[in-house]
Order: structure tokens, then C-alpha cells, then sequence
């Protein structure tokens, strides 16, 4: 075997073994092999294995480098394939970039317009591509042009009758302009077995525009068929049934859809809703409790099911329950400390420092970022006659976060009944250094110059305050009429 018959056949070899790691998905061992291949190949041969590293590129999300390795493969060599690929990546790279936040819509049509540019190249080397038809319309939705959009996609259609994209595109297309009937008919025009959950979601919406209920119904369940697991057909269904009250209609699906698989998350989610739009909140509560169990991971349902104890149930223990074990599954759960925070004052104001006690705690541990639920608990401790741990509670706070006034503040306001006045003082002047325009801090230390017959410095400080409350939506009145109060005093 000569040298350059042997470079082939290992050339050759190296390159099945990229195409087997591709075939296979593994898409990141198989951009290493392709790119591997690349020195000392130019011509065809580069421009084959570039095409290969650009779709691996595209696969694994890397869609600027999938850009650079197909824009050297097509200068290398053109083909309608490859101008293709071009495009589609250059859409998706559009795509992606329109949905960023402060992206300026130049920036997305030139883009688009690099995508069609691509396209259009295809088209005129294989102009019966149905593929290219498609992006082209997609290219067109995303620059406005309607018509040509409609055309591409009939261009496609006429090229292979059926197909599924271009049917589902061109029909929501019709749908917008309020052609429902044409709609349901492109639709209608796919074959059963190329029908996927995006189909089925389409016709359902077409019905429920037009009032087909029961087609609807039959579409969703369609959708939920094909994907378990996309909400929207639940949702479809949802609209035809329980949304109108049919809430008998619903359960009979979500029966069926549990007899094919018990396990199916959303449709133990849904017939929560279900059940409690029906007015059976113990139901709706299993309900939400069985879709939990399938998911621990997941907090939606069990809120749900300790927002319908609480509020409809009335039973406070079994939502306590289900709160304090989503804060355990995900600590940073802003509706469970919202909740349980609400539920802890509910029970001190009670008489049931115990119960309050035990979900600040929680509370605590959960969410070490908050500072109030410490000085929540502190306040506990001294309506419960506890004072040395209260004020334990607040130091405990004060060094934790040094640079939130209210703290020292409150710590003041428990020294001063106490009557440890010099310290009060120190802990209201320690809020006010942390911040000058602190505005409990300055009626506090007005309200204590005047009690102690310092009328003069209590009415700066009060000025102070009244001046801050203007700026920040304070009680101004309450600021002027410790003023005026303190002013006929010094006339006096």
C-alpha cells in the first residue's frame, strides 16, 4: 500500500469513527474527532469535515462556532446543502438573540437577513429543497414580510403534500388572519403517523376559536398523548371542559390519561385546580399532595395544597405542615417564608408562642439572609417576659447584618423600657450613624429629648424626620403635630 492510499484508509476510518460518535450524539466527542481530522486536509475534503464539526457545534449550542467552521466550508466548497445548514444556523443564531433583553432590532434583522441571504443561495442551487422553503418562511415571519412567508410554505407543501412544519406554520399563519377553516384543513392534510403534540395543540386552539368543544377536548388529549409532559394539552383540555365549568368532563380525561400512566405529574396538577374550582378543596388537596409525591423536588403542587388548607380548609396545622416542608425540599422559596412569616405572627398574636417559636426557627434556618426573622424572634421573647434573651436575640442580629439601622433601633426601643437609658440612647444614635436620614431613629431620639424636657434639640430632631417623611412617603402629619406640640412648649 502506498502513502497516499494509506492516508485515505486512515482518513477514512477516523472519520467513520467521528460519524459513529455523531450518530450516537455524543456530540462533544465528536467535534474533538472531526476537528482532529482537519490539518493538512483543504479542498473537499476540508470542506466535508468542517461541515461535520459545524453540525456538531450547532448540536451542542455553540452556534457562533458552528458559524465560523460552515461560513470556511462553503468558501471551500459550495453546495446547496451546505448554504443551507448556513442559514438554518443563522437563524437560530437570530432566534436566540431576539429573545435577549436590550437587543436592538437591527441587530436581529441583520441577522435574519444574513439567514435568508444563505436560503435563498440554496434555493437557487436546489430550488425543489422543502426544507429550504420552510427556514425561508421562517426567515420572512421574523422580517415582517407576510406574503412571501405564506408562499414559502406553500412551496413547500406543494413539494411534499403533508409536511408537518410547513402545515403547522402556514396554519397559524392563517389562524392569525382569522382563516380558521383553511387552517384546519392544511392541518387536516398531514398524515395521522407524522402528527406530533404541536399538531394536535393547533387544531385544538383552531376549535376552541371556533367554538368546537369537543374536537378540542379530542386534541388535547391528542397533545397529551404525544408529550406527558407539556402542559398545554392539560391546558387545551382545561379550556374545553373545566374552564367552562365541566369540571366532570375534565376528571373523565384526567382518568384516562391516569389509567394509561398514574404517574403523570401534571394530570394529579391539574385535577388540583379541578377540584377546587368544583368546590371539593379536600379532594383538590390529595390531588395536589399525589402530584408532590411524584415530584419532592418540585414545591408548586405542595403549595398549592397548603394554600387550599389555609384559605379554604381553614386548617392551619395542615398547611403549617406542607409550608415547613417545602422550605425543607427548597429553602429559598419566597411564597413558603412569605407564608410561614404570616402564620408566625398569626400564632403570637394568639397566645401561641410555642407554635411562633418553632416556625421562626425554621424560618432562621431557611433563610439566614433575612434578619427579621431574628428581631421577629426577639420581639417574641419579650412579649413572653424573656428580656435577656430578646436582647440576646438582638445583638445576635445587630452583628450579623452591622449596617440595618432597625435593629439597633428596636434593640433601643427594649433598653429604653427597660429604663437603661444612657444604652437606649447608644443603640438609637448607633441606627442613626448607620443611616443619618433614618427616619424611626429620628422621631425616637425627638421623642426622648422631649421627654426629658429637651424641647429645643427634640424639635430639630423632629424637623429632621418631618423633612425625611416629605422625601420618603412618611406620616407627615405625625411630624407636624410633633412639632407644632413641641413648639408651643418652648413658647411657653
Amino acid at each position: 500500500m502506498n502513502l497516499v492510499l494509506g492516508l485515505m484508509f486512515l482518513l477514512s476510518g477516523s472519520m467513520d469513527d467521528a460519524d459513529r460518535l455523531f450518530e450516537e450524539r455524543r456530540f462533544a466527542e465528536a467535534r474533538a474527532a472531526y476537528e482532529a481530522l482537519l490539518p493538512g486536509l483543504d479542498g473537499a475534503d476540508r470542506a466535508r469535515v468542517l461541515t461535520r464539526v459545524g453540525e456538531a457545534c450547532a448540536s451542542l449550542g455553540d452556534q457562533w462556532a458552528a458559524e465560523g467552521a460552515l461560513a470556511e466550508a462553503v468558501a471551500l466548497e459550495e453546495t446547496a446543502e451546505r448554504r443551507l445548514k448556513r442559514g438554518e444556523n443563522l437563524y437560530f443564531i437570530g432566534q436566540r438573540v431576539a429573545s435577549e433583553p436590550g437587543v436592538l432590532a437591527a441587530e436581529v434583522q441583520a441577522l435574519m437577513n444574513d439567514a435568508a441571504r444563505e436560503i435563498r443561495r440554496a434555493l437557487e442551487l436546489s430550488p425543489d429543497s422543502a426544507e429550504a422553503h420552510v427556514y425561508a418562511g421562517l426567515c420572512h415571519r421574523y422580517l415582517d414580510a407576510r406574503d412571501l412567508e405564506e408562499a414559502a410554505y406553500r412551496r413547500a407543501l406543494e413539494l411534499e403534500p403533508g409536511r408537518a412544519d410547513a402545515a403547522l406554520y402556514l396554519a397559524y399563519l392563517l389562524e392569525t388572519r382569522g382563516q380558521a377553516d383553511e387552517a384546519r384543513a392544511v392541518l387536516g392534510a398531514v398524515p395521522a403517523e407524522a402528527r406530533g403534540a404541536a399538531h394536535h395543540l393547533a387544531l385544538g386552539r383552531l376549535a376552541l376559536r371556533t367554538g368546537d368543544l369537543a374536537e378540542a377536548r379530542v386534541a388535547g388529549r391528542r397533545a397529551i398523548a404525544a408529550a406527558p409532559e407539556d402542559p398545554e394539552g392539560y391546558q387545551t383540555v382545561w379550556n374545553a371542559t373545566a374552564f367552562r365549568k365541566r369540571f366532570s368532563a375534565f376528571e373523565e380525561d384526567m382518568a384516562a390519561v391516569l389509567a394509561e400512566d398514574p404517574e403523570r405529574f401534571l394530570a394529579h396538577y391539574f385535577l388540583g385546580f379541578c377540584r377546587r374550582d368544583a368546590g371539593r378543596p379536600r379532594e383538590s388537596v390529595e390531588s395536589f399532595l399525589a402530584a408532590a409525591r411524584l415530584r419532592p423536588s418540585e414545591t408548586r403542587a405542595r403549595l398549592l395544597a397548603g394554600e387550599v388548607l389555609r384559605e379554604d380548609l381553614r386548617d392551619t396545622a395542615g398547611a403549617t405542615t406542607e409550608y415547613l416542608a417545602v422550605l425543607e425540599a427548597d429553602p429559598s422559596d419566597a411564597r413558603a417564608r412569605e407564608v410561614l412569616a404570616s402564620l408566625a405572627f398569626d400564632r403570637s398574636q394568639a397566645g401561641d408562642a410555642a407554635e411562633a417559636r418553632r416556625l421562626l426557627e425554621a424560618l432562621r434556618r431557611a433563610d439566614p439572609s433575612e434578619w427579621s426573622h431574628t428581631t421577629n424572634l426577639a420581639l417574641l421573647e419579650r412579649d413572653a417576659g424573656h428580656l435577656d434573651e430578646a436582647l440576646r436575640l438582638y445583638e445576635e442580629a445587630e452583628a450579623a447584618f452591622p449596617f440595618e439601622p432597625q435593629i439597633p433601633n428596636d434593640r433601643g426601643l427594649l433598653l429604653m423600657g427597660l429604663g437603661r437609658r444612657d444604652e437606649a440612647i447608644a443603640a438609637f444614635r448607633r441606627a442613626l450613624e448607620q443611616d443619618p436620614l433614618f427616619l424611626d431613629g429620628l422621631e425616637n431620639m425627638g421623642a426622648y429629648a422631649w421627654l426629658e424636657g429637651r424641647a429645643e434639640e427634640a424639635r430639630g430632631w423632629f424637623l429632621r424626620a418631618y423633612e425625611r417623611a416629605r422625601v420618603v412617603g412618611g406620616e407627615i402629619g405625625k411630624f407636624r403635630r410633633y412639632l407644632d406640640e413641641v413648639s408651643r412648649e418652648i413658647r411657653r
